[in-house]
């Protein structure tokens, strides 16, 4: 009897010592999961880097408008110059007809920034601006400020958060370039595209084309109030969802302690009145019996299209009439040694505004053509 409880006991503890070395290899099968880590791209590592150093800006009111049309709603006053469109590519002339920045080229095979200077009444040859800058592509949409050293333009490429992102470079004279240009950063950049940036220092208002969080055909345009030094929200006592919520614009009013709102709302309703007051201005006479005193009355298409470039042309001249009358008073003042340069500049502009008003006249008669049909 002892010796088969001996032989029950030495069953049991080998039963045991199997079950244990079963859960042992069941253990050692049993793969453990790996966290998915998630990699950030390099758009979004750019984007918290510039986080902190997001600049405190107030942005004053916002409207949506369609993205072929966006240009018409920016109203900048002509001291600050003129912007053009052309097949949706936008270029800058100075406020006195002597510098331009165009955008040329199409998207399939690339656009660039040419510039060139009006010199005695002749256009240099075009100069390509960034086309071998790294990290810069497809660069367009320039605006230059009075100082006639800053400008902002549009890009893609490596340094860019998103799509298209604003970048900002200025003119050295001595060496006769432009800086390497920098992205502007947050908030005039987002994770979607930003087409334009143009400042008003006149009126001290500033515009910003954007197309973040809306559909690919609109376009939001933000009128912001520029600073005359960047101040960031880096001594503020904000929170980090309250930081990103400033850089990515997701409520303007959140920016209304930045500056004074309404002083700001009134500046931008001046200019918008005084904008309608030269458009209500207008008069063009089609025939004996009807004067135009806005575009909406022209029932052409061709001839609308026709007086836009009419009205362009006209504000060229009108610059070129400033300049030239301050090379005037300029040559009155000037030392004897002095005047030849300036009267040779001079005669140079007589020509270009000669031949200026006769592409106006051209240009008007195409006009009356096109709408009466003759």
């Amino acid at each position: 009897m002892k010796n088969i409880r001996t032989i029950t006991l030495l069953l049991c503890a080998l039963i045991a010592l199997t079950t244990q070395a079963q859960k042992r290899k069941a253990t050692k099968r049993t793969t453990p999961k790996k966290e998915v880590v998630v990699e950030k791209t390099p758009g979004e590592i750019l984007y918290d880097e510039m986080l902190p150093s997001t600049a405190k800006v107030m942005f004053v009111d916002s409207i949506v408008v369609k993205k072929d049309d966006f240009l018409k709603k920016i109203i900048i006053d002509n001291e600050a110059g003129q912007l053009t469109e052309s097949k949706g590519l936008i270029s800058y002339t100075n406020e006195f007809g002597t510098q331009q920045y165009q955008t040329v080229g199409n998207e399939l095979k690339g656009i660039e920034i040419i510039a060139r200077q009006n010199i005695n009444g002749t256009w240099s040859d075009e100069k390509s601006l960034f086309k071998s800058e790294a990290g810069i592509v497809n660069p367009c949409n320039p605006f230059m400020l009075a100082d006639g050293t800053t400008l902002f333009f549009a890009a893609q490429g490596e340094k860019s958060i998103g799509g298209y992102d604003i970048f900002m470079t200025t003119y050295s004279a001595e060496s006769a370039r432009f800086y390497e240009p920098n992205n502007y950063g947050l908030p005039f950049n987002s994770k979607y595209n930003e087409y334009l940036l143009a400042i008003d220092e006149f009126n001290n208002l500033g515009w910003l084309v954007s197309d973040r969080y809306l559909n690919e055909d609109s376009v939001c345009i933000y009128i912001f109030e520029p600073t005359a030094a960047r101040m960031s929200y880096e001594s503020d006592n904000i929170s980090d969802e309250e930081l990103k919520s400033r850089a990515d614009i997701r409520q303007i009013s959140d920016t209304w302690t930045v500056g004074n709102h309404r002083a700001a709302e009134k500046r931008i309703a001046a200019l918008s009145e005084k904008k309608q007051d030269n458009a209500k201005a207008m008069t063009f006479a089609i025939d004996d019996n009807r004067t135009y005193h806005s575009k909406s009355e022209f029932k052409s298409v061709d001839a609308k299209k026709k007086f836009d470039q009419l009205l362009e042309m006209r504000e060229m001249l009108s610059m070129q009439n400033k300049s030239i009358d301050e090379l005037r008073v300029a040559y009155k003042k000037a030392p004897v040694t002095q005047r030849g340069q300036l009267k040779t500049r001079i005669i140079g502009m007589e020509e270009s505004i000669d031949q200026l008003e006769k592409d106006i006249k051209n240009t008007e008669k195409e006009i009356r053509r096109i709408e009466t049909g003759n």
